[in-house]
């Protein structure tokens, strides 16, 4: 399943009890999609993660030796794991979500990028194993991002980078065991996305999304970093003249090299830079005249062909049954009905100020 259907089910547990859109935390209302291969916020979804844990050890369970010997000659790494797990099953204190985790305490939040990623299917669907960020704002602001610079896509192998941990991708390897085989499964980009909220206590103005990171990537991550040293270089009085060298260079460290904390000979602290992203106004989806308050929003970038044709089609793909369009002098509504519920989604297109048009679909939350 992919970011249509994780919309959906969030969508139907607003439609039936709408003030969850005000009083539950954002993880609880993601967490009806189910198929999570990576959960950052393991203290709050404690017994969310048993159920699946559980479930994933009896999907490994089924896993024989000779796909394991086989499975030894291209990703020995993976191959040991999953004979770990068979050999210590059987102990009366084995914990599969301490084996998924890699952590033996699994019930601490572990505070790294993303706080949930998809599940990967056989067949491809629009977002298909997706990055999933949260940002919750009591504000009209959107919550700044402390961990990692937005962007639209990232690999498995910059997740490791920029976290400096390998807990999301040995998550990810079990969960999403055989797909985890395939030699470009930790290098292949990955769309992200960031579940957003603001005036999360305030029943009247409350507004939530379903983003594309492209609303906020609207410069390569590469040359955003270059621009910030180039500006503290001039800021310092260096002559434009011997800026460049200098900005190449340190173009080229990576946000964990600039995040951590340094051992400074005689020095009794650690002093650690801290790179954090502010959204900017024009970036700020909620201030959009087009998202009003009480509405349930999906954001995706409008490239060719992307319409109300093809966001039904790509539902349909994903799952999603009995979905129509209609067409009305002035809206076009995708609409679709889960259980004894109809759901009227307006679709319309918005002008991003920075980065070109971007498909949105609506759904008036009830009052």
């Amino acid at each position: 399943m992919g970011v249509l259907r994780l919309y959906v089910s969030v969508l139907d547990s607003l439609g039936k009890r709408p003030m969850l859109a005000t009083r539950s935390s954002l993880d609880k209302l993601a967490m009806g999609y189910g198929k999570f291969a990576y959960v950052g916020n393991r203290k709050v979804l404690g017994k969310f993660i048993r159920v699946q844990a559980k479930e994933l050890q009896e999907r490994l369970q089924k896993v024989s030796e000779a796909e394991i010997a086989s499975l030894a000659e291209t990703n020995a790494g993976l191959a040991n794991v999953l004979q770990a797990i068979k050999r210590k099953q059987s102990h009366p204190k084995f914990d599969m979500a301490a084996e998924w985790f890699a952590q033996r305490r699994w019930e601490t939040s572990s505070g790294i990028f993303p706080d949930f990623l998809l599940g990967l299917e056989q067949h491809s669907t629009f977002g298909n194993g997706a990055l999933l960020e949260l940002k919750d704002s009591k504000g009209d602001a959107v919550a700044s991002f402390n961990s990692t610079i937005p962007t639209r896509r990232k690999s498995l192998l910059e997740v490791n980078r920029i976290s400096g941990s390998t807990m999301v991708s040995h998550a990810g390897s079990l969960f999403d065991y055989p797909l985890s085989t395939a030699s470009d499964y930790l290098s292949r980009p990955r769309l992200c996305f960031y579940f957003i909220r603001t005036r999360s206590m305030d029943h009247q103005r409350v507004r939530i999304a379903l983003v594309e990171g492209s609303f906020y990537e609207t410069l390569p991550k590469a040359q955003l970093l270059e621009k910030i040293w180039q500006q503290l270089l001039e800021t310092s009085g260096m002559p434009p003249s011997e800026q460049k060298p200098m900005v190449e260079f340190l173009g080229r460290l990576e946000q964990i090299d600039i995040a951590q904390s340094r051992e400074i000979d005689q020095a009794s602290i650690r002093p650690r830079l801290r790179l954090m992203a502010e959204v900017h106004s024009d970036a700020n989806l909620h201030a959009y005249p087009e998202i009003p308050p009480r509405t349930f929003n999906l954001i995706l970038k409008r490239e060719p062909g992307y319409d109300e044709q093809w966001l039904a089609q790509e539902m349909k793909r994903d799952g999603i049954e009995n979905v129509h369009i209609v067409h009305s002098s002035a809206d076009t509504f995708i609409v679709l009905q889960s259980g004894n519920l109809e759901y009227q989604l307006r679709y319309r297109v918005i002008t991003h100020k920075r980065n070109g048009e971007h498909i949105v679909l609506q759904y008036g939350l009830p009052r």
